[in-house]
C-alpha cells in the first residue's frame, strides 16, 4: 500500500496503523463497437440517451465524435464521454464518471433511434451500468482502517479521517498480510509530508530515538516464530533497514558519548549490539562487557 501524508499545525502526534483494502474508483462503461471510424460512419439519427438520469437529445444525425461532443456539452451531466479505437477499425464510445465513489455511479437508458451505439444490460431491465457486468469499472468507494477501525470515503483524499492530517491513498495492498503487526512512520509537519507503514513480522516492542531525531530503532521479537531482529529507521528519508540479531532483544538506549544506539539481548553472558550512525555495527558478548560499557 502506498500513501501520502500531509500534516497541519493542529495534527496530534500518535501512532496510525494505516491498511488499505480498496482505493476509491470512477464508473467507467463502454459501449459495444459502434462503428468502424469515429468521424464519418453515422451511429444515431435521433432520439436521446439518458445519463445518470440527465437526458441528451439528438436532433439531427450523428457521428460517434458527434454524440461524444452532444453528451459532454450538457449541462450538468455526471459523466465524461470519449471515443477510443480498442482494435483497428472498431471504435467505442466511453463514458467515465467524473468523480469517485459509489454515489457517483451512473446508470444508462439508451433511447437513441438508427442507433448502432449499444451497451451491455446485464440482468436485461433496459437499463445499463446497473449491475457490476456492465461496467468496465465499477464505482467503488475507497476502503481502509485506521488503527484496525473501519474508513469509507468517496475519494481518495481523506482530510478528516485523521484529525489535522490529509491521507492519500494511492494504492491498496495486493493482499492483507499474513501478519497483523506492523508500525507506521508518520511525520506530522506540513513542509515534508511523508508517510510509510512497515509490515513486521512480530509485534513490535521498544522504540529508541537519538537526541537528535534523525534515527530511531524498533525491536522486534517473536521466540515462537524465530523473529529476533532490529529495524534501523532513517528518520529524515523513513528507510527502514532489518538488522537480524544473534540472541532476542530485550531492551535499547542511547549512549550519549559514542552518540550510538545500543540493543541489549537475551543471552547466558549478555549481548549487546552497537549502532553508530553511518550504519556500522559492532556486538559484544560476555565478559567483554565489563569493559566495554561505560556510564
Amino acid at each position: 500500500m502506498r500513501s501520502a501524508v500531509s500534516a497541519a499545525s493542529a495534527a496530534a502526534p500518535g501512532r496510525y496503523d494505516i491498511v488499505v483494502s480498496q482505493l476509491a474508483r470512477a464508473q467507467v462503461t463502454a459501449s459495444g463497437v459502434a462503428a468502424p471510424d469515429s468521424n464519418a460512419t453515422i451511429v444515431a439519427t435521433g432520439g436521446t440517451i439518458t445519463i445518470g438520469g440527465v437526458a441528451v437529445a439528438i436532433a439531427a444525425p450523428v457521428t460517434l465524435a458527434g454524440l461524444a461532443s452532444a453528451i459532454n456539452g450538457t449541462d450538468g451531466i455526471g459523466v465524461t464521454a470519449s471515443v477510443s479505437e480498442t482494435a483497428p477499425g472498431s471504435f467505442r464510445l466511453i463514458l467515465s464518471a467524473r468523480n469517485t465513489g459509489a454515489a457517483s455511479a451512473f446508470t444508462i437508458a439508451n433511447s437513441l433511434t438508427g442507433s448502432t451505439v449499444s451497451f451491455t444490460d446485464t440482468n436485461g431491465d433496459n437499463i445499463s451500468g446497473d449491475s457490476a457486468a456492465d461496467n468496465a469499472v465499477q464505482a467503488l468507494n475507497a476502503a481502509l482502517t485506521i488503527n484496525n477501525v473501519a474508513v469509507s470515503s468517496a475519494t481518495n483524499t481523506l482530510t478528516s479521517a485523521i484529525e489535522g492530517v490529509t491521507l492519500t491513498l494511492h494504492e491498496a495492498d495486493p493482499a492483507l498480510p499474513a501478519t497483523p503487526w506492523s508500525y507506521t512512520l508518520l511525520d506530522l509537519t506540513a513542509q515534508f509530508p511523508v508517510k510509510k507503514l512497515q509490515v513486521v513480522e512480530a509485534e513490535p516492542g521498544p522504540v529508541v530515538f537519538t537526541p537528535d531525531g534523525d534515527r530511531s530503532v524498533v525491536l522486534l521479537r517473536d521466540d515462537a516464530a524465530g523473529v529476533q531482529r532490529v529495524d534501523l529507521v532513517d528518520l529524515r528519508s523513513f528507510i527502514v533497514d532489518g538488522l537480524g540479531l544473534g540472541s532476542p532483544p530485550e531492551g535499547a538506549g542511547y549512549v550519549d558519548a559514542t552518540q550510538k544506539i545500543f540493543v541489549s539481548q537475551e543471552h547466558p553472558t549478555g549481548r549487546i549490539t552497537f549502532l553508530d550512525r553511518d550504519g556500522n555495527v559492532e556486538t559484544v558478548t560476555g565478559y567483554r562487557l565489563n569493559d566495554a560499557v561505560k556510564d
